[in-house]
């Protein structure tokens, strides 16, 4: 049931199988494969009316079937899901900061064009931004599942590019270093090539972090759109298709099937 307000009321959910969350990813094959199920959980989402407010490394969860011997990913945190409908422009800012959209961490529409011609667009939130919340993560997971070939990182270079991205503890209105990442993406790789990662590894990457490049063509879209006036402004459910979700999954599939990774060991998340 989808709650009229952002009232939370405690709930418990409880699972049959017994998960663990996205912070415990064992490698980037894993990873690939875990994003690939919540891609197409958020795909239902959409398909439903409903956008989640909250992907995050904690609301991703992964079981490990023993019978089948495969892992899968599963959504949790449900209970603060919301209409798409009713999504209004002075809604709160929720969610997990360091996994945020860009521009719901601004609050704002980015490479907004100022044309006199443009449509006059009031910002919300959309099924878009809980997609780019798992490119974030994503993205995460390549910085902290180093190829097993490195056996040295170089720390210090690895800290700096990775907390520039997600400042863990930092204010929730302070803005992160993802907005330059959303607008460069090649500038991931070059980071990470910095701290020792592998050209072959980084070539598989690529496609990872160009997706960056493929939200804010969507973006882009969206904004020569004009909004629907009535009900509050917003763009129509027709303006949201499967087709990034699809693009999405493939890009998944290729850099699983290309890339061999182990933890860190560097904290990078909550105890």
């Amino acid at each position: 049931m989808i709650k009229n307000d952002d009232t939370r009321i405690r709930r418990r959910i409880v699972l049959k199988e017994r998960c663990t969350t996205f912070y415990e990813v064992p490698n980037l094959k894993i990873a690939c494969k875990i994003g690939k199920d919540i891609v197409k959980g958020l795909n239902l989402l959409r398909e439903a009316g409903i956008i989640h407010r909250d992907i995050s490394a904690s609301n991703c969860l992964i079981y490990f079937d023993e019978e089948r011997e495969s892992h899968c990913g599963k959504i949790t945190d449900l209970d603060y899901c919301k209409e798409y409908l009713k999504i209004g422009a002075h809604d709160p800012i929720s969610g997990t900061k360091d996994f945020m959209a860009v521009e719901v961490e601004k609050g704002s529409f980015i490479g907004r064009a100022h044309r006199s011609e443009a449509p006059k667009l009031v910002f919300h939130r959309h099924y878009l931004h809980d997609l780019e919340s798992l490119y974030w993560l994503m993205v995460w997971c390549a910085f902290v599942l180093v190829p097993v070939d490195i056996q040295q990182v170089d720390v210090e270079m690895w800290e700096k590019a990775f907390f520039q991205l997600f400042p863990f503890e930092a204010p929730v209105k302070s803005v992160s270093g993802k907005g330059l990442a959303l607008a460069f993406p090649g500038d991931l790789s070059s980071s990470l090539q910095e701290c020792g990662w592998d050209e072959n590894t980084l070539a598989a990457l690529d496609d990872l972090f160009n997706l960056g490049n493929d939200l804010r063509n969507e973006y882009a879209r969206l904004q020569k759109i004009p909004q629907e006036a009535s009900g509050g402004r917003r763009w129509a459910q027709e303006h949201f298709n499967a087709d990034i979700y699809g693009k999405f999954s493939k890009v998944l599939d290729s850099v699983g099937s290309l890339t061999n990774s182990r933890p860190c060991g560097i904290p990078v998340g909550p105890d």
